[in-house]
């Protein structure tokens, strides 16, 4: 049997009318599930030696995390 492959799927949006995009959402049977906020850190050097490679270095909730291109995987540890 094949392993199980977590993926990780991430959209991001402008609302510029809050009221109406929560009208419109209520009306297709969209309910909310709760709301989480949270503080991101990035980290790169100088000449973004990691962006240029696709990567991204992040500390959230005393966790860092480095995020890679598909297939090469994701790493998530505590310092």
């Amino acid at each position: 049997s094949e392993a199980a492959v977590q993926v990780e799927c991430e959209q991001k949006f402008l609302l510029t009318d809050l009221e109406a995009t929560t009208a419109l959402l209520s009306q297709v049977g969209a309910t909310e599930k709760g709301c989480e906020r949270f503080w991101d850190s990035y980290w790169d050097t100088r000449d973004l030696h990691l962006l240029r490679a696709d990567h991204w270095l992040r500390q959230r909730a005393g966790l860092w995390e480095l995020k890679r291109p598909s297939g090469l995987g994701n790493a998530t540890g505590q310092m």
